[in-house]
């Protein structure tokens, strides 16, 4: 079955971002890796250095979307563009976290994780149930995402479309700016799981 797997976010203080994911929203530690070069497939981004990642999330890898953690030594921050808008976390525990952490209150509030990824945070059951990114051609986005990868366009407006594989799965959120789309320094990258026959399509 196709589905959402994680968000990559890049950090530059590896053990202040593993702190709040984990102490303050209440995420677990899934696994972490080093790696001595840069990856092949650009999971590091552009970078030839030494890196690590940290898987972290509300579950195993094998049924929930998650975030990974990407750390390039020996980088202490990055750029931040247009492209990420949000992600959204459905968690009663992170939303009590960040409530007492900001002192916030209400029932959603948004914040920025410590390299200035925006969040939204609502209660919920432990679940990152949005990734928010901006397009510049919201046509051209939807016919790749839904044509190309096979996502259902769950609801589409003449500047935003909400798409996923499943109604229990993370969507993705897709947003018209009308601009270009920066990608900075810190620019994302959201991996899917697909079948093997429909990667040779």
């Amino acid at each position: 079955m196709s589905r959402a797997l994680h968000w990559c976010l890049k950090i530059g203080d590896r053990v202040k971002s593993i702190q709040f994911y984990r102490d303050i929203l209440g995420m677990t530690v899934l696994r972490h890796e080093e790696f001595d070069e840069g990856c092949k497939a650009t999971c590091n981004g552009p970078y030839q250095n030494a890196w690590s990642k940290t898987m972290i999330g509300y579950g195993p890898e094998s049924g929930n979307f998650i975030l990974e953690l990407t750390y390039n030594y020996p980088i202490p921050s990055y750029g931040i563009g247009n492209d990420l808008r949000k992600i959204v976390i459905e968690s009663t525990t992170a939303l009590e976290g960040v409530k007492k952490e900001f002192n916030l209150s209400g029932d959603e509030v948004d914040v920025k994780d410590p390299d200035g990824y925006p969040l939204i945070i609502r209660k919920g059951n432990n679940s990152l149930t949005q990734v928010s990114i901006s397009v510049s051609n919201l046509s051209q986005s939807i016919d790749y995402w839904s044509g190309l990868l096979g996502l259902k366009v769950y609801s589409q407006s003449s500047n935003e479309a909400t798409l996923g594989y499943a109604d229990d799965q993370c969507k993705l959120n897709l947003v018209h700016v009308g601009a270009p789309i920066d990608h900075a320094t810190g620019w994302g990258r959201l991996a899917f799981g697909v079948p093997s026959p429909r990667l040779l399509e």
